[in-house]
């Protein structure tokens, strides 16, 4: 069995809110403030701007495909005419999730660059239509 799914799912369906440090600096309205912490301004509710009026206008709507197979089996004992034992075994496999249009990216630690000369292993991978899902097939 394989599923496919068409999901959308708002950038922020919740809206999008930003956290300055202007409920938290030592000159409170100053063109230029002094300290302050953006987290301290989170934790006393001070909204610095939001954005909600963008909430619903940019949906992401993927199509995601899962394949999935199972296998069940069953049997019932009856060790004596009083006592019976029924026992199953459940075989499970979750394929990995691609998606028809390559939108999606993973982890991959065995991927290989080098960002300003300097080489690193492990990185973000994007799919695309040869490699569309980090599980080899």
């Amino acid at each position: 069995m394989k599923r496919f799914m068409n999901v959308g799912q708002p950038p922020f369906p919740s809206g999008n809110y930003y956290f300055d440090v202007s409920a938290t600096d030592q000159t409170t309205g100053a063109s230029s403030p002094v300290g302050g912490n953006d987290f301290a301004s989170f934790l006393f509710a001070w909204i610095g701007s939001s954005s909600e009026s963008t909430n619903f206008t940019k949906d992401l709507f993927v199509a995601e495909a899962s394949p999935y197979y199972a296998a069940f089996i069953q049997d019932t004992y009856h060790i004596t005419p009083s006592f019976t034992v029924t026992a199953g075994l459940r075989w499970d496999i979750f394929g990995g999730k691609t998606e028809r249009h390559n939108r999606l990216e993973y982890f991959d630690p065995a991927a290989q660059g080098t960002t300003a000369g300097v080489a690193y292993t492990g990185g973000e991978v994007f799919s695309n239509s040869s490699h569309r899902s980090p599980f080899r097939h």
